[in-house]
């Protein structure tokens, strides 16, 4: 599953006209989050609707298998 998302995010990145950032900040161990913005959708939510990631809120993981 993380292959494909890698290449939807590749995909999506390479043909955007814009991308934005928003609600920068630094997480926990000090890596950059953000909210990415591909030509007006966001693109957490396409990933959501693709199937290719879940929300997550805070418990214990679960299968990555699909």
């Amino acid at each position: 599953m993380a292959l494909e998302a890698r290449d939807f995010v590749r995909g999506k990145l390479s043909n955007a006209k814009e991308i934005k950032l928003t609600n920068l900040q630094r997480g926990k161990y000090f890596r950059v989050v953000a909210n990415v913005v591909v030509d007006g959708v966001g693109l957490e939510q396409e990933l959501l609707d693709n199937e290719l990631a879940y929300e997550y809120s805070g418990g214990k993981k679960l299968s990555w298998c699909r």
